[in-house]
């Protein structure tokens, strides 16, 4: 079984400013540079099988290439824990982007694990007893304001995800260019 997700990848200089983010926060597990992404559709544990159909799926999207902002942090999950996420400027094009991707696996028969889309980047990663809740309020608060961007949606990926140790490993399987000069559109297991 391999564990998958379809996700949008971050330039540079976005990665910066969430890296500058993320030292400007005092607590939680920050998430390396190499694995901050924005997913489109987690897959979870897939066969083989089930991995070839969902990336003939996914090579049919043909969108137009736009862009997006980061915007806001935002607490995802349940307390004590949970993540710190920044959140997306709301797009039409994003939300429409999920929904093609999700009906082309739902069509495929992929099975999603979660049918909920929620636009972030996760940012920071807490532990039971990293902060009251009264400081996290005053942290959301204080980077309501954050911004980054824009971010080139040109394509998307197909990702496998490796578990264990301090964080997951994430290796890129598939691009899927929505822009000719894009030029990464292998595929490999």
């Amino acid at each position: 079984m391999i564990r998958a997700f379809f996700a949008l990848t971050l330039p540079d200089e976005v990665i910066d400013q969430i890296e500058r983010l993320q030292g400007a926060i005092p607590f939680g597990r920050a998430v390396p540079a190499e694995n901050l992404h924005l997913t489109l559709a987690f897959l979870g544990e897939v066969s083989d099988q089930t991995l070839e159909a969902a990336h003939e799926a996914a090579a049919s999207l043909a969108p137009e290439p736009f862009a997006i902002e980061l915007s806001g942090l935002q607490h995802l999950g349940r307390a004590p824990g949970g993540v710190i996420a920044a959140g997306v400027a709301p797009d039409a094009r994003l939300e429409a982007l999920a929904r093609a991707l999700r009906s082309r696996l739902n069509g495929a028969r992929v099975q999603l694990p979660r049918e909920r889309f929620r636009p972030h980047v996760t940012v920071l990663r807490l532990r039971p007893g990293d902060a009251e809740d009264a400081t996290l309020a005053r942290l959301l608060g204080r980077h309501a304001t954050f911004r980054a961007g824009p971010i080139p949606v040109t394509g998307l990926s197909l990702f496998r995800s490796y578990l264990g140790g301090e964080t997951a490993r994430h290796e890129e399987l598939a691009r899927y260019a929505f822009d000719p000069m894009d030029g990464r559109d292998e595929f490999s297991r």
